[in-house]
């Protein structure tokens, strides 16, 4: 799992800067291993937009509100879960 930050421009509760800690899980994807899969396949590195819907808690007011999310995953590393973790320690 790994952690990255998503920052929302304009709360749409108070129309603050809010910067979240999101928590990221791939799913492990296992390939046999021979001399043709060494070279990288164009779907397997291709990268593709995913989108996510989640709750965030706006600081300011403590109320939650809903967001949509665009990560980018590849079949290499597909995105299996998306976690808001909270309001980032910056904040």
């Amino acid at each position: 799992m790994s952690e990255t930050f998503f920052d929302i421009a304009r709360c749409p509760i108070c129309a603050g800067c809010h910067r979240y800690t999101l928590a990221i899980e791939r799913t492990v994807v296992l390939r046999m291993l021979t001399v043709t899969s060494l070279q990288p396949h164009p779907q397997q590195i291709t990268p593709r937009k995913l989108r996510f819907t989640r709750l965030f808690t706006c600081p300011a007011k403590n109320e939650k509100f809903q967001a949509t999310l665009v990560l980018t995953d590849t079949s290499d590393s597909p995105i299996k879960d998306v976690t808001v973790v909270g309001v980032a320690q910056d904040e």
